[in-house]
């Protein structure tokens, strides 16, 4: 990404370093995209070795590896962050201000720029070749990454690209974010985020067309759909993939445990948000709160739940659709179920409704709705003490993207509203 400050802070470094110039240099083997492959703890005559896993989760080192790039910027995919104090109420924020810096070398030491407090992070480079980049995090471990190269030749393109996270037993932000093809960008915050509410944007297509590499680097085509560790408590991020106005795939990765490039493309699609200058949105047909994003189609006893960036695409359709007086048979209901993932903190506590005590139809108080049918491009809803409303979304949703043999007895245990 490509922002002016950014640019700004590039000629000011370079200019205050033109003294420092006959030692500033940059192998062309740093160039490239690089993942972490391990660690090695060197102790004297010690010599321990270890994996990536250990090192993400383990030993806490931050990189997850780097993009260097010949205009002189890094793209660090961590990311950088400044954070405002904590509370219990959902105010707490972590504002990203991106992830790419400024980089040089100078004798053996790798320089990255942080921007969130103006100094330098230094690694010394213990062994840089084509294929291979090591360097100390400290004076004892070494981080290893190996150089990848990715054809993108026959990578799928997209539409419509939608992350969405759903918070967890913690203070993992809640939200939602669609990033059009035309650079229109959807977002929604509902809890520890650095904005709260619907708000629009618009982004390049040259920053889409970036963003949609970084996904692509992930071989979309060729990796599962799910993707879950052995821990709890953490939160899940689903992502879906519009091509021709159909979902072309919907993948799910829970605690951060899917492959390392979908997780850099899920980071920056997460925190987009954050670099974009949004306007809170029109209402338009508002007939449920953005909240309920957690939906599912049913007939009869059989269920399709849909993912939470899945219910966010079809709430942006509704959103978005012509209220009409046209006549339709019904096929489905469209309900809500409740998002697991996140417990309320504190304060937040002591205004939670206990879960199946309260219809999460109701949530809404301006319109209350009571019960959403449709055949999947018309949906009814009927309200209580108003008259039903119903919207015609322009095609047919469900049939576009489903097939009614995904429809199936729930297999989950807790209950449906």
């Amino acid at each position: 990404m490509k922002h002016i400050p950014l640019l700004l802070l590039t000629l000011l470094l370079l200019g205050s370093c033109q003294e420092q110039q006959p030692d500033l240099r940059i192998p062309d083997e740093l160039y490239g995209d690089w993942v972490p492959v391990g660690y090695q703890i060197i102790i004297d005559s010690l010599s321990i070795k270890g994996g990536y896993s250990d090192i993400d989760l383990g030993l806490g080192i931050p990189e997850v590896g780097f993009t260097f790039m010949t205009n002189g910027l890094v793209d660090t995919k961590a990311g950088f962050y400044k954070y405002t104090a904590p509370n219990e109420t959902g105010k707490r924020r972590a504002l990203y201000i991106g992830s790419e810096s400024v980089f040089h070398v100078q004798n053996d030491t790798l320089r990255i720029f942080n921007p969130t407090d103006s100094t330098w992070i230094l690694r010394t480079i213990y062994k840089l070749n084509r294929d291979t980049l090591s360097f100390f995090h400290t004076e004892e471990i070494v981080c290893t990454f190996i150089k990848k190269n990715f054809n993108l030749e026959t990578a799928p393109k997209f539409d419509k690209i939608i992350v969405s996270t759903s918070g967890c037993y913690g203070s993992c932000p809640i939200s939602s974010t669609m990033i059009e093809s035309n650079g229109q960008v959807t977002f929604y915050g509902e809890r520890y985020t650095s904005k709260l509410g619907t708000y629009h944007g618009k982004i390049s297509r040259a920053r889409y067309l970036e963003l949609q590499k970084k996904f692509q680097k992930a071989d979309l085509s060729n990796i599962g759909t799910h993707f879950s560790d052995g821990v709890t408590d953490n939160e899940e991020l689903t992502v879906t993939f519009i091509r021709g106005d159909s979902i072309y795939k919907t993948i799910t990765d829970y605690a951060h445990s899917g492959p390392l490039e979908l997780r850099w493309a899920l980071h920056e699609a997460r925190n987009l948000y954050q670099t974009v200058q949004l306007k809170p949105i029109a209402k338009g047909n508002k007939l449920f709160s953005t909240s309920i994003s957690f939906l599912y189609f049913s007939q009869g006893e059989n269920k399709l739940r849909l993912s939470q960036s899945e219910g966010y695409l079809l709430w942006d359709y509704l959103r978005k659709g012509t209220i009409t007086e046209k006549e339709f048979q019904s096929r489905f209901k469209l309900g809500f179920y409740k998002n697991n993932l996140w417990v309320p903190s504190g304060e937040e506590t002591n205004q939670w409704v206990p879960f199946g005590e309260e219809p999460i139809l109701q949530k809404d108080d301006a319109n209350n709705v009571k019960e959403i049918s449709t055949d999947g491009r018309y949906f009814k809803f009927v309200r209580q003490h108003k008259p039903p409303v119903t919207i015609d979304v322009g095609f047919n949703f469900f049939e576009r993207n489903f097939s009614i043999k995904v429809l199936k007895p729930d297999p989950k245990e807790e209950p449906l509203y």
